[in-house]
């Protein structure tokens, strides 16, 4: 390897010139800096100042061989030998401190959260995409223990008496019907803004929820993005149909797909679906024998009526003595 191969080594990938920490490198490298050597790290920025030109920060390789020709005398050798040795170093030499064994990093079965699930990553993967993918979203009581029936049970106590076990009612998810496919994206664009000109990122986001364009490589994070790039302006909160177009383009271009795909299907979709919890039967509500107090009269009631008009018709005000007994 010759002295010019060394320089450039020395320069990087991309540069041709040399600067000064590697200009220092290069002697310690070669074993000109230790004790005794008569070459110093002082002495090498000096030199480095006198042979770069004026204003430069870097010097060429016909410089770089006048700076090896001024530590030839401090070194007490010819510059041919000087020249011989640095070429014979090959190159810059890489240290670095070589860490120690950590029992929390390399035994992975004390590993917790989202790396014992195998993310997060510096890439997209199919392995965790999302937080939903990293947590069990299965029934659970307070304490976190998971629910084995289809029903909890809720039993009341008194010291070590069990004074009574029932069923919990349950509860269900309630959806309204599905939108029928729509003719065309104005349609769409319409029944998500419910009439409006105007879309708001909140319905842009349901938009493309509700159409199935949340996928691995487009998340709600950057369904956010797309819609802060279309709008443009800061200070403007909302879209119009054309900015709508622009949004699920860059969409397709995310997914790797079409536009016409995505397009079909945000039509299919129709427009928004409202989800809700739907209560099943409770018998404290359900069953009218149970009311006690006004409800128990038939009141209070929004409107006046017949039958509660006044508290003393909820309330039994015949004699009585001090204990409630009536006389």
């Amino acid at each position: 390897m010759g002295l010019e191969d060394v320089f450039k080594m020395y320069c990087g990938v991309k540069d041709t010139t040399m600067d000064g920490k590697n200009f220092t490198k290069v002697a310690q490298d070669s074993g000109y800096l230790k004790k005794g050597s008569g070459l110093t790290t002082t002495d090498l920025d000096i030199m480095f100042s006198k042979i770069k030109a004026k204003g430069a920060r870097r010097i060429t390789f016909e410089q770089f061989r006048t700076g090896l020709a001024g530590w030839a005398p401090k070194l007490k050798k010819s510059v041919d030998e000087v020249e011989a040795e640095v070429a014979a170093s090959e190159g810059p030499v890489l240290k670095g401190t070589k860490a120690g064994k950590n029992k929390l990093h390399d035994d992975k079965s004390n590993y917790t959260g989202t790396s014992a699930k195998g993310g997060p990553k510096n890439v997209d993967s199919d392995i965790i995409y999302d937080i939903s993918a990293t947590t069990n979203r299965e029934k659970a009581d307070a304490r976190g223990v998971m629910q084995t029936k289809e029903t909890t049970e809720i039993t009341k106590t008194m010291g070590k008496v069990v004074l009574e076990t029932k069923s919990a009612p349950k509860t269900t998810k309630a959806s309204a019907p599905a939108a029928a496919p729509a003719s065309g994206l104005e349609e769409v664009f319409l029944n998500y803004t419910k009439g409006s000109k105007e879309m708001d990122g909140k319905m842009f986001s349901k938009l493309a929820t509700g159409s199935n364009l949340i996928t691995k490589k487009v998340s709600r994070t950057e369904i956010d993005i797309i819609f802060s790039k279309i709008k443009g302006d800061p200070k403007v909160r909302k879209i119009g149909l054309d900015k709508l177009e622009a949004g699920l383009e860059m969409i397709a271009e995310k997914q790797g797909c079409s536009s016409e795909d995505v397009m079909n299907k945000v039509l299919a979709s129709g427009g928004p679906t409202y989800q809700g919890t739907a209560m099943e039967a409770n018998r404290l509500y359900d069953d009218k024998s149970n009311y006690s107090g006004v409800h128990g009269k038939g009141g209070p009631s929004v409107v006046d009526n017949d039958k509660i008009s006044d508290i003393s018709q909820t309330c039994d005000r015949t004699a009585a003595n001090a204990k409630g007994v009536k006389l």
